[in-house]
């Protein structure tokens, strides 16, 4: 990231742990600088008016679930400055409001940025995207998040997380044909220090889970941008996979 493009940042985090745990990463991160912390809703919208940051990192488990109202009143600000949102949350009931957060404003959920390594990607992402310099892995990574969230996907699963991995790497394989099977599962599961049973059993999970929250026709929709009739048909993982790093290759990556 260039020196003249430092990102800027605002947190409004109300869980006191959470919140020192991310501004301790960010203190960590060259080229980044915390304009304000706040652990409540009240003052958003004019920080982000006065301040212009880059970049926003709010709780949606903030203040009675009042968050994602905000991020809806700081996307409708006529003084709006282009700050980009990173929606996070340090309960389960703020994961229960991921779908309207994205829906009021919200560029990207993230789950565990108090994570350093997980956090400096997230940011090296943004930051590559303010640059104009995002490639087409960024870009895939964004827009598989994105899918898993239409597809009502919770992130709290296990599944979720490999799930995304796998339609990543299937995405960014030399090989057009899908996989998944053993040796995917097993490189996961070294990625993410776990077992390739756990692997397998979380994204069928994930997969199930899917198939049984979402008509067939919105998957295909989703995924595909135009209508299938998928009356009376689930897709098993590795067409679920195949189907949606295809299409994320045929977008992002030259063939």
């Amino acid at each position: 990231m260039n020196q003249n493009n430092c990102l800027k940042i605002i947190t409004a985090i109300e869980n006191t742990e959470y919140l020192k745990k991310i501004s301790d990463n960010i203190a960590e991160i060259t080229n980044v600088s915390l304009l304000a912390s706040l652990r409540n809703t009240s003052d958003i919208v004019t920080l982000c008016s006065e301040l212009s940051p880059d970049i926003l990192i709010c709780d949606l488990s903030n203040q009675d679930s009042k968050m994602s109202t905000t991020i809806k009143d700081i996307c409708h600000c006529k003084n709006r400055h282009s700050v980009r949102i990173i929606a996070t949350a340090s309960s389960k009931e703020g994961e229960q409001l991921i779908s309207d957060s994205i829906q009021n404003g919200a560029d990207i959920f993230m789950e565990n940025l108090d994570n350093p390594d997980i956090l400096k990607s997230t940011l090296r992402i943004i930051g590559r995207q303010k640059d104009g310099s995002i490639n087409s892995k960024d870009k895939i990574y964004i827009k598989a998040d994105e899918i898993l969230h239409q597809l009502k996907l919770p992130v709290h699963f296990s599944g979720y997380h490999y799930m995304k991995a796998a339609i990543i790497n299937t995405a960014l394989r030399e090989t057009k044909l899908p996989e998944f099977s053993c040796k995917m599962c097993e490189r996961i599961a070294k990625e993410f220090n776990t077992n390739p049973r756990h692997v397998e059993r979380a994204i069928t999970k994930a997969v199930r889970h899917v198939n049984s929250v979402c008509p067939k026709d919105y998957i295909f929709d989703t995924i595909l941008g135009y209508s299938v009739n998928g009356y009376n048909y689930s897709l098993n993982a590795k067409e679920l996979i195949a189907l949606i790093a295809d299409q994320l290759r045929l977008k992002y990556i030259s063939l």
